[in-house]
């Protein structure tokens, strides 16, 4: 199983046709153009895929919660991620704790400009 994040916050619960995801799979799911993505390591053997030029893409957004899980890993503590992300892994339900980033993220507001 894996955890989609879209741009606008909203979370789904998605799992590859095989195996593992296709690159092809990775591409429909993080869509808006996407061709080429970039794997992000997260603690607990997880990995977050994203648009590696998501920066570039007009109408994309910060993901608010993508930048924040990037960040609390240590990853980009400069940075942001743009557009919708797809978290594999083991266990990514039980060990993301998104329901605390929510919380965090009303307290501060969006990152978005």
């Amino acid at each position: 199983m894996a955890k989609l994040i879209l741009m606008d916050g909203t979370e789904s619960d998605v799992t590859p046709k095989g195996k593992d995801f296709t690159l092809e799979e990775l591409y429909a799911l993080i869509g808006n153009g996407c061709d080429m993505v970039e794997a992000l390591r997260l603690p607990g053997r997880k990995t977050m895929w994203l648009d590696e030029e998501g920066k570039y893409r007009p109408g994309l957004r910060v993901n608010d919660k993508a930048t924040v899980l990037a960040r609390k890993a240590g990853i980009i503590p400069w940075d942001v991620v743009m557009g919708n992300v797809l978290v594999t892994g083991p266990k990514v339900d039980a060990t993301l704790d998104i329901s605390r980033i929510d919380r965090a993220l009303k307290r501060a507001g969006s990152l978005n400009p």
